[in-house]
């Protein structure tokens, strides 16, 4: 079979299979259906979209730690109330077309947080909008500075994701919200031990509290301690001080440790595979590449002076079809997709 299709020789008249025009059509045929079910699933089918937002989630989870443990750093406990309290936020921006940290209210993440309870001493966010491909909006955070800073970030204990449909500059879109935090009661160990209150950030907040009184906290005072350069390196990662006289206010935490102790799923590799058809499509396409390739190769280095210029140009010509395509997902893929 792959003398037949690959190899020039007497029984298939020196003309291999493989670049004959009914089977490069057949090829780029099957190659064309697939890219418009592609789009489809884009532009069209908003039960993919369902799909897509429902276990998106999970998969993020899983690559953020993978990527964490890369760099040794220790994994991310799913937190079930960070998980709603960005979905809280996811539905805000989904609810007022919004995306952006801070709403067009002014109400800033740290908002979130204090509505579900949680009491932090490091937290940050995550923002990624219109990507239907998991792998693209996880990589998308990675080759952004910022972004990778709160993912790489060893202040963090535990991560909370969740996402919303909505419209978005007048098309439907996922947005996606991943948080970040490290509960109040852990804040002394790095301050004793002489580490720094604030991390490394370019934007970086402080919460300040009166000392434990037996009357009810006051609202936290959020105080910006150093500015972003550009909103694009905008970075929002917030550290809480102790108290007054070294102690700290952990009531809130306690509540949030509460509802944090359930085990959430990881991914599984199903999830992983139909959250990502644009990696899917990338191996497909890049296998047939490679096959084209190799029948072109054989085709001109053996029995160089039998010459088929019309296999030569059936294989070209696929070759071309194909990697335009891989071009233009790639370049479609960035182009709908942003995070923040």
């Amino acid at each position: 079979m792959f003398k037949k299709y690959f190899i020039p020789h007497e029984h298939n008249d020196h003309q291999p299979h493989f670049l004959r025009f009914k089977t490069i059509g057949s090829i780029v045929g099957t190659v064309l259906a697939i890219e418009l079910l592609f789009l489809a699933e884009i532009f069209v089918f908003s039960s993919y979209r369902d799909f897509f937002a429902a276990i998106l989630p999970d998969v993020l989870v899983d690559y953020t730690n993978r990527s964490r443990a890369n760099q040794s750093y220790g994994s991310l406990k799913r937190s079930a109330v960070l998980d709603e309290a960005a979905r809280m936020k996811a539905e805000d921006m989904a609810k007022k077309g919004y995306f952006a940290h801070t709403s067009p209210e002014n109400i800033t993440p740290w908002h979130w947080f204090r509505e579900v309870g949680y009491d932090f001493s490091y937290a940050g966010e995550n923002l990624a909008v219109n990507f239907f491909d998991s792998d693209a909006a996880f990589n998308a955070w990675m080759n952004s500075p910022s972004h990778r800073a709160n993912i790489l970030n060893n202040n963090f204990s535990e991560i909370g994701i969740a996402t919303a449909e909505g419209v978005y500059k007048g098309r439907p879109s996922v947005f996606v919200v991943q948080l970040f935090g490290k509960p109040a009661r852990n804040a002394l160990s790095a301050a004793g031990a002489g580490g720094s209150a604030i991390p490394v950030a370019e934007t970086a907040v402080k919460e300040t509290h009166s000392p434990k009184k037996t009357v009810p906290q006051p609202e936290p005072k959020i105080v910006v301690e150093s500015v972003p350069k550009s909103p694009e390196q905008e970075l929002f990662v917030a550290v809480k001080s102790a108290t007054a006289d070294g102690s700290e206010n952990v009531e809130m935490f306690g509540q949030s440790q509460n509802k944090s102790s359930p085990a959430l799923p990881q991914s599984s590799l199903s999830e992983k595979v139909f959250s990502s058809p644009n990696k899917i499509i990338n191996v497909l396409y890049g296998i047939l590449l490679a096959m084209i390739l190799l029948a072109l190769l054989l085709k001109v280095f053996i029995k160089m002076h039998i010459r088929h210029p019309v296999l030569v140009t059936n294989g070209v010509l696929a070759f071309s079809v194909i990697s335009g395509l891989l071009i233009f997902n790639r370049e479609l893929i960035i182009s709908l997709g942003s995070v923040f």
